[in-house]
């Protein structure tokens, strides 16, 4: 019973939510404590738009025409491919000049934003849908980014891709990689034979939470590491190296906290991280489609239900079984210790294999098993605590009796005395000449007389193991060997 109440109760609390921002917290632990994946020389390299660049420049923001020049550079130190993200749709000077350089080179990606109320476009003179890509991202309910847009589908159905993965099909285009369907499952593609797992509103950890589009969990697989980055005035003034540029996937954007353009990660309260700046994210998302392609890095996957509640009515089982054999506190609370360690570990183990495993409900389902049975056998106990005192506390001692309750076992199961077969000593006595004795003494005189004999021979069959099994007038029964059995041959001559 405590395994069903166990699995019942911690499967309602998974479903509405409950355990969902205690699970993403576990998430963001296994992101943290994974080895970085990532090579150190990465393929994606950041040139930052920062406060010092705006002061400089005297803009802001940055003017098409200054821009265009950062582009043109760019191209002419042979960058694989450019992503611009900021917004370009208002014009502004230096506007046929911008519009030049991205129309001669396709391999230059802007942003655009599609979702929500206040959309925004790319400039207008944009024709290739490969040079634009959405900027979007994707906040938990706690404004954590764990989560990544693919595509979209637009009102007639068409595909709208992001601007990591624009980026990065442009920079595959070279190794002849592109995006294809997974043979394997209809519902996801795949990046050479690696699949984006595409991402369910119940996956992991999360319960019920909004998965249109083609979402994705975000690896971070460089951790906390920074990308190669450098500054716009930087560039500008011709103090990077082409060797640092070349054949790379370059992103340009504000890194300023002006701009406000950061956001909360599984890393922002990790020692001394902090949130990450929108270029940053994306960078990642680049960088993991790569590996995936390149590398054969596999996608973080998570558990089908049935196998992560039949985990969870699993440990409800061991958790039950826990709590029915080892009756001591604090034997039982060294081994659930011990266990849910050992089954945090593994769960850790596994995420570095790239599978998220809940650990969070399996390890509740095992505790509230444990309580569950732990009570159950309490409850028992006091049963039988309580039937034993009732029906021997009248005859011995408390000591005896508690004496009885530790040695229960030998005569109780189920709760009540069993049936067996065994030598017993019985003594019956009397009294000897009482009736003449107590012919001269009135009825009170007579019964306090006979008690005080009883009580004498009483506390003499106590003292050496007897239990009085009655009183009849001046007459008493006594037993040795009931209701612990003798067994040794010595025990019962020892009653005799």
């Amino acid at each position: 019973m405590s395994v069903v109440i166990a699995f019942c109760l911690i499967s309602g609390l998974r479903l509405n939510g409950v355990l969902q921002q205690y699970e993403l917290a576990a998430y963001d632990l296994h992101l943290q404590y994974r080895a970085e994946v990532a090579p150190d020389e990465s393929p994606v390299v950041l040139i930052r738009i920062t406060e010092n660049d705006i002061q400089q420049l005297k803009h802001y923001p940055i003017t098409d025409n200054i821009l265009a020049a950062g582009l043109e550079k760019l191209s002419q130190m042979g960058a694989s491919v450019i992503g611009v993200d900021i917004f370009r749709d208002i014009p502004t000077q230096g506007r046929d000049r911008l519009k030049k350089i991205i129309t001669n080179n396709t391999r230059i990606v802007l942003v655009d934003k599609i979702l929500g109320e206040n959309k925004i476009h790319a400039p207008e003179f944009i024709v290739s849908d490969n040079q634009v890509g959405f900027a979007d991202l994707k906040q938990d309910v706690d404004g954590v980014i764990r989560r990544a847009l693919l595509m979209v589908w637009d009102d007639d159905l068409m595909p709208r891709f992001s601007f990591a993965l624009q980026l990065a099909l442009a920079f595959l285009q070279e190794s002849g990689v592109s995006l294809s369907e997974d043979p394997d499952d209809e519902n996801n593609v795949r990046l050479n034979t690696i699949s984006i797992n595409r991402f369910q509103h119940n996956d992991g950890g999360y319960a019920d939470v909004d998965d249109g589009g083609y979402q994705f969990l975000l690896s971070y697989d460089r951790g906390n590491k920074s990308f190669p980055s450098y500054t716009l005035s930087d560039l500008l003034n011709d103090s990077i190296s082409k060797k640092a540029i070349k054949s790379k996937v370059i992103i340009l954007g504000v890194t300023t906290d002006s701009v406000q353009d950061y956001h909360e990660t599984p890393f922002s309260h990790h020692g001394p991280s902090r949130p990450m700046f929108g270029i940053e994210i994306h960078a990642h998302a680049v960088e993991q489609f790569i590996a995936a392609a390149l590398f054969d890095r596999q996608q973080i996957s998570v558990l089908d239900e049935i196998e992560e509640y039949s985990g969870m009515f699993l440990f409800s089982v061991i958790g039950a079984i826990a709590g029915l054999l080892f009756k001591r506190v604090y034997t039982l609370f060294l081994i659930s210790t011990l266990f849910i360690l050992v089954l945090v570990l593994f769960a850790h183990y596994f995420f570095l294999s790239s599978v998220w495993v809940p650990v969070i409900p399996w390890v509740l389902a095992f505790l509230a098993a444990v309580s569950l049975s732990t009570a159950f056998v309490m409850q028992r106990e006091a049963f039988s605590h309580k039937l034993i005192r009732e029906m021997f506390g009248k005859f011995v001692t408390p000591e005896i009796a508690e004496l009885l309750w530790q040695q229960r076992d030998q005569f109780m199961v189920g709760g009540r005395p069993k049936q067996q077969e065994l030598i017993a000593t019985v003594i019956i006595a009397d009294i000897e000449h009482s009736a003449r004795i107590m012919r001269n003494m009135k009825p009170q005189q007579a019964l306090e007389w006979s008690n005080i004999c009883l009580s004498m021979v009483t506390d003499v069959a106590i003292k050496y193991g007897g239990l009085v099994d009655d009183y009849a007038g001046d007459g008493i029964k006594v037993n040795f060997g009931v209701p612990v059995p003798r067994i040794t041959r010595e025990e019962i001559q020892h009653d005799c």
